[in-house]
């Protein structure tokens, strides 16, 4: 069929008034779906009072969470630290009380008896005991009348003033008194032994100082693990709390009536042609433009 040059600027005015309509219909739908400003619904991120401030307080748990974690960290490697220190002490004490040497040492002493002395002129002589307040007396010597030998002790003074009283006997030079003297086991501390025991009570306290200490820092990583656990639960309470007000909040971008008249397929929006140019009804479907006469 032949189309009048006046009927094709009709049908071409009838198709850009057909696209602009179609533009209109676009946006709307885009302005209905992306800021929820049809039908009562809130915008698009959409953010209440109360998530907002559930949203604050989640912020704070989580860094009080990060600071409890730092706290552990640093704890327990101050407790690691420490066990080091023990067990280091423990091997350095060990090792001392398995090094202990003999306690005491026994040794041979000569001792003098100076209650008993020996005169040098007679062999084998076992000695004189002297009597309580007696002394000793310094030299000895003896005395030949030709027959008989007489062995006799005192002074120098002594000495010389018999031999002027008796010239005719035979006297020996005078020699000084010995004491006799014994051989004995003494037993005494061993000066080894006493460095010793000084040193292993040093490693012995240092040990129980590491001991104490680990202790102290095995309670800290404790408490500072319970402190570490609290925060995250309080985290994971607030981001529940958290998200679930962002459900709520989310619930109320979504609109309560159903779209405006033409929104979707198939349908116009309310102005133009009773039906648009939609996925459904297309152009050429449904009912056609009237042909003018």
């Amino acid at each position: 069929m032949k189309i009048t040059k006046q009927r094709l600027r009709e049908i071409i005015k009838e198709e850009i008034k057909d696209f602009k309509t179609e533009q209109n219909i676009r946006k709307q739908i885009r302005e209905f779906v992306s800021t929820g400003t049809v039908a009562g619904a809130k915008r698009g991120g959409y953010k209440s009072a109360s998530t907002k401030t559930k949203d604050s307080a989640y912020t704070q748990k989580v860094a009080a969470t990060k600071a409890k974690k730092s706290a552990y960290t640093t704890k327990s490697a101050a407790k690691k630290a420490k066990k080091s220190a023990l067990d280091t002490a423990k091997t350095t004490h060990t090792t001392k009380v398995a090094a202990e040497p003999a306690k005491t040492i026994t040794t041979k002493k000569t001792v003098t008896d100076t209650g008993t002395w020996i005169h040098p002129l007679i062999k084998g002589d076992k000695g004189t005991k002297l009597a309580k307040g007696e002394k000793q007396p310094p030299v000895a010597w003896s005395v030949s009348s030709g027959k008989k030998i007489k062995f006799v002790s005192g002074d120098q003074k002594t000495y010389d003033s018999e031999r002027k009283t008796h010239p005719k006997l035979k006297y020996s030079d005078p020699l000084k008194t010995t004491n006799p003297t014994t051989t004995t086991n003494v037993t005494t501390t061993n000066p080894d032994w006493t460095t010793w025991n000084t040193q292993q009570s040093d490693t012995a306290a240092k040990q129980t100082t590491a001991q104490s200490e680990f202790d102290t820092a095995a309670g800290e990583e404790e408490t500072a693990q319970t402190a570490q656990d609290t925060a995250a639960s309080a985290e994971t309470s607030a981001l529940s709390d958290l998200e679930t007000s962002q459900a709520a909040d989310l619930q109320l971008t979504v609109p309560k009536m159903a779209p405006p008249a033409g929104v979707g397929a198939g349908a116009g929006f309310g102005k133009g042609k009773a039906a648009g140019k939609g996925k459904a009804a297309g152009k050429g479907k449904g009912k056609g433009k009237k042909k003018k006469k």
